[in-house]
């Protein structure tokens, strides 16, 4: 579900994008995984190269029995479509990417990690 509401008046902005995850143990594991693998990639694309934002946090939230991970950005100089256009592209190409570099002891360091 996307929902974006703007208001011309307001100099911050900010978004919050979820990815569902299952409810069995294994999708758990790689939620955590994979969760533990964006984390830095995505602050340092968005926070520090493209500085969109003061506050760009990715992790994993639960509710109700239902796991997702979550990317957060809040800015004062990017509107939310913007925002929500930089976290789209980190999680089709840049995550991808990375996931597709992990060599077997860097996996085992980040398995390790959680």
């Amino acid at each position: 579900m996307r929902v974006l509401w703007e208001d011309a008046a307001e100099s911050n902005g900010a978004v919050q994008v979820m990815y569902q995850f299952g409810r069995e143990p294994e999708e758990h594991a790689a939620l955590d995984l994979l969760a533990a693998v964006a984390e830095q990639p995505f602050f340092d694309e968005l926070r520090t190269k493209k500085t969109l934002g003061y506050i760009v946090s990715s992790g994993v939230r639960s509710a109700e029995g239902v796991r997702a991970l979550v990317f957060v950005a809040q800015s004062e100089t990017a509107r939310p479509k913007a925002l929500a256009a930089a976290i789209d592209a980190f999680v089709r190409e840049t995550l991808p990417a990375r996931v597709a570099t992990l060599g077997a002891r860097e996996l085992g360091e980040f398995s390790d990690g959680i």
